[in-house]
């Protein structure tokens, strides 16, 4: 009876361990992105150094492969964008609009758009993601290129 115990112990500690182990040797691709990132501009030159924006933006992605964008203005804060977003590989995630106040004239929501992306850290451990893409315009027409600084909102590191 001990000896079957102890078997059957040992069989399910081996077996914990082995999953365990798988999945710290296969992270979920969108555990990098989870947490909530505040929107920093480019400077004019181009460098990832911070400046203050006029309105604070926050992006929230979440474990279950949502993301919501908020924007915080002097009248109060409103939800800019949501949807779900899955990384394909280590340069490109699919960001799919589910709603969307940011362009009134011309209808994000509904589609998926291909986000390039790059993971970036000062020299103060700051953590910080550069996204870019292009958005279509009304019947596919017109593009805008976009690129833009997010750091990671933990403790700004001075």
């Amino acid at each position: 009876m001990t000896r079957k115990l102890l078997q059957c112990t040992l069989t399910t500690l081996v077996f914990f361990f082995a999953v365990n182990i798988a999945n710290a040797q296969n992270p979920n691709k969108n555990d990098q992105f989870i947490g909530t990132w505040e929107f920093v501009k480019y400077p004019p030159n181009d460098t990832a150094k911070r400046t203050t924006p006029f309105f604070t933006t926050l992006k929230f992605f979440s474990t279950d492969s949502s993301c919501t964008q908020v924007r915080v203005t002097e009248k109060g804060a409103y939800v800019q964008q949501k949807g779900k977003f899955s990384v394909i590989d280590h340069e490109y995630f699919n960001d799919i609009l589910l709603s969307s106040t940011t362009n009134k004239e011309v209808k994000l929501e509904g589609k998926t758009y291909k986000v390039k992306y790059e993971f970036k850290a000062d020299d103060r451990g700051n953590k910080y993601v550069i996204l870019q893409g292009v958005l279509e315009g009304q019947n596919g027409l017109e593009r805008y290129s976009w690129k833009e600084l997010w750091r990671k909102v933990e403790v700004i590191k001075q």
